[in-house]
């Protein structure tokens, strides 16, 4: 191997691992070695900024008390002077906690995370606020609310780490035996299900630092051992959505940003290495904190925001365990490569809710939120309904493209492909990404905006964008066979809304507005995208526009180009639900490699053979679309979001518990399990049901 130093790491300029290589860049003592260095980064970045106290209104702690207790990790790691400051720190979080005590799994896995990692260098007040912020909060994870149930399960992780270890710390038999049965729970889901809840990546880092830990640390060799099969099972997800030559986690994903893989790094450098890394994805990427500091209207210059240095601390502070197998997914693919799994989610309904109250510190720096007993709701909102679900990514040599049977939460991303400009991009411009949002009411995305988007007349409501898109207004069924993608898109209907405008946007970043390198060719209303390396063809369903047949816009809009397909542009109009939901809209997309064909021509001739059909009626809506080797069929009820079949060329869509082009799934724990019959784990289930009702959100 030939390798040269970049910003202190080591970094491969071939890759070319062999297993036992992979075995060695995984291993404990590699993960330590590169622990320090990354901790010893993350003090150079804080150090500045700290020399003034800990309370230095130019550091940003965003949610003070969690973010500061991750970042301690940092300098209790390091020197005495180090050491000293992350003790202050600590000091400071004590002082700007909340005087009433809300359920934290963050802050109660931190808790714990701390005690057992750098409890020789706490100091003896610090050690007890610890001690005494765990004794509190693990408690709080007995509710009903902190089990597997679908969403948000890096809250049950994150808990199951705190009770372990406040159970075993504090000799409290209750907390342990909680604590056990969510991972038994979870093992009962991995037995029926690929993958751990919601779709896509999701939490999926704030899963595996939990279940790092217990496999690292619980005094119970069983569960010790149940929590390494699980952690397994999460980094073979993670593995199925990584695309190596891009450096990226691609497809779906339920809680969407772009910058969704900036977390994920943080834990890849520590378990991986450089090795992963590429030229336009700098090591220190996932510390780039730019973007935050403007949207608090502030100057990048002069101010740090912590959370990207705090978390990656916090992820630091385990030690990982995953199987070679896995490893090697991460270092290389055979392609074209495809993984395949079926996943759960739970009832959302976002028109009920608790209100919050916004919590502010010194210099008004927000701190975080407190769920009040009042009760928000919005008039008519449709619900999310508790489902399994599909999800699959496709890897060609230079894109990876990825879908979820149905979306859940308004950030969620159910279809998404990310893909490379050029064979050898050398920078981030040469790297391109497009997902999807309904959009009500002219949203825009990127950038510092306020949305006007009404509930209905008599409930206006401004929201501003969230993760650089605005909130998704629609609902969404995809299924997809290898680089090709059918969506069946309904409006989130809601009774008797004032509707102005009404599209479906497909969104593609373009760092810094730059759009001009597109080759785009229309034909017979499809949109043809030449992008060098990539081939993409967008063929508009039946699309039902209330002025005209067909309604395609293409814009610049900031640092995305929309390719926006049109149900409504005009005056201000009254529309029921069921007339909103009667708007079908959508769109076929096709994904290819530019190498597989001998020119851009050559592509949409293929595409060109394509047949569509797409028709309402009965309240349903049927539609086929077909090349001449293969036929995506689905039947679809718009009015409640329910499926009647998915089909692939007449036969039911297959769905894989869990699949890899590869075949690991078969070496993967709990895919062979044997049936628990009759009273067999009956224990950890009349646990769950006998812990107290739910309290983190009392009133649905």
């Amino acid at each position: 191997h030939v390798f040269i130093s970049f910003s202190g790491f080591i970094m491969p300029r071939i890759q070319c691992l062999s297993s036992e290589d992979i075995s060695r860049c995984t291993s404990p003592q590699a993960q330590a070695t590169r622990r320090i260095r990354m901790l010893a980064m993350i003090r150079g970045r804080l150090a500045p900024y700290l020399q003034d106290g800990v309370g230095n209104p130019h550091l940003i702690w965003w949610d003070q008390t969690r973010v500061a207790m991750w970042a301690s990790h940092a300098f209790l790691a390091g020197d005495k002077e180090d050491v000293q400051m992350g003790n202050d720190i600590l000091r400071y979080a004590q002082e700007q906690m909340l005087p009433d005590m809300t359920p934290n799994p963050f802050m109660t896995s931190t808790a714990a995370s701390l005690l057992v990692e750098r409890d020789a260098q706490l100091d003896e007040d610090t050690r007890a606020f610890l001690d005494d912020l765990l004794a509190r909060l693990a408690p709080m994870g007995m509710t009903r609310d902190f089990q597997f149930h679908g969403y948000n399960d890096n809250m049950p992780v994150m808990f199951s780490w705190g009770m372990l270890y406040a159970g075993e710390r504090f000799g409290h038999e209750d907390l342990l035996q909680v604590a056990h049965a969510n991972l038994y729970q979870c093992r009962d889901l991995l037995r029926r299900r690929g993958a751990v809840s919601e779709y896509g990546m999701g939490y999926a880092t704030h899963r595996i630092v939990g279940f790092a830990q217990i496999a690292e640390h619980c005094a119970d060799r069983e569960i010790q051992q149940l929590a390494r099969d699980i952690e397994a099972r999460i980094w073979a997800e993670i593995a199925g959505h990584w695309h190596p030559e891009l450096g990226e986690i691609a497809g779906a994903s339920l809680r969407g940003t772009f910058a969704v893989n900036y977390e994920p790094l943080s834990v890849f450098e520590v378990v991986f290495g450089s090795a992963i890394h590429r030229p336009w994805e700098p090591q220190e990427s996932f510390f780039n904190n730019e973007d935050q500091i403007r949207m608090f209207g502030l100057d990048p210059k002069k101010y740090l925001f912590t959370q990207p240095l705090a978390l990656a601390s916090e992820f630091c502070s385990a030690t990982f365990h995953v199987p070679d197998a896995v490893a090697e997914l991460f270092y290389s693919k055979t392609k074209p490569f495809e993984f395949k799994a079926t996943a759960e989610n739970g009832y959302f309904n976002e028109g009920v809710f608790c209100k919050k109250q916004t919590i502010t510190g010194n210099g008004g720096q927000y701190r975080g939120v407190k769920l009040t007993d009042e009760l928000v709701v919005i008039p008519d909102h449709p619900e999310h309904g508790g489902q399994m679900h599909n999800m699959t990514t496709w890897h060609g040599k230079y894109f990876a493209l990825g879908s979820s049977s149905t979306n859940m939460f308004p950030t969620s991303y159910a279809m998404r492909c990310n893909y490379m400009r050029t064979p050898k991009p050398a920078s981030r411009d040469d790297i391109g990404m497009f997902t999807m949002r309904y959009n009500i009411n002219n949203k825009v995305p990127g950038g510092k905006f306020i949305n006007d988007c009404p509930q209905s007349p008599d409930h206006p409501n401004e929201t501003g964008n969230y993760c650089r898109l605005y909130r998704d207004m629609g609902r969404h069924f995809c299924m997809q066979h290898q680089g090709t993608v059918v969506c069946l898109a309904t409006p989130e209907y809601r009774e008797y809304w004032d509707v102005k405008q009404m599209r479906l946007d497909l969104c593609f970043w373009q760092l810094h507005g730059k759009v001009n390198h597109w080759e785009i060719a229309g034909n017979n209303s499809c949109v043809d995208i030449n992008e060098n390396a990539v081939y993409i063809r967008i063929r508009p369903l039946i699309g039902r526009h209330l002025q005209r047949d067909q309604a395609i816009k293409i814009q610049a809009i900031n640092e995305w180009l929309v390719v926006s397909l049109y149900n409504y542009d005009g005056p201000s109009k009254i529309m029921t639900s069921r007339e909103m939901a009667r708007l079908g809209n959508g769109f076929v997309l096709e994904v290819r490699d530019a190498k597989d064909y001998l020119s851009f021509k050559h592509f949409q001739q293929e595409m060109d053979q394509a047949r569509v059909l797409d028709q309402f009626y009965s309240a349903r809506r049927e539609v086929h679309y077909a090349r001449p080797d293969m036929r995506l069929s689905a039947h679809y009820c718009p009015y409640r979001h329910t499926l009647i079949h998915a089909s692939l060329n007449g036969l039911d869509l297959p769905r894989p518990k869990l699949s890899f082009s590869n075949g690991l799934q078969d070496s993967l724990p709990f895919m062979n399990a044997d049936p628990a019959v009759g009273f067999e784990d009956w224990d950890w289930i009349q646990t769950q049901q006998q812990r107290e009702v739910e309290t983190y959100n009392p009133q649905e």
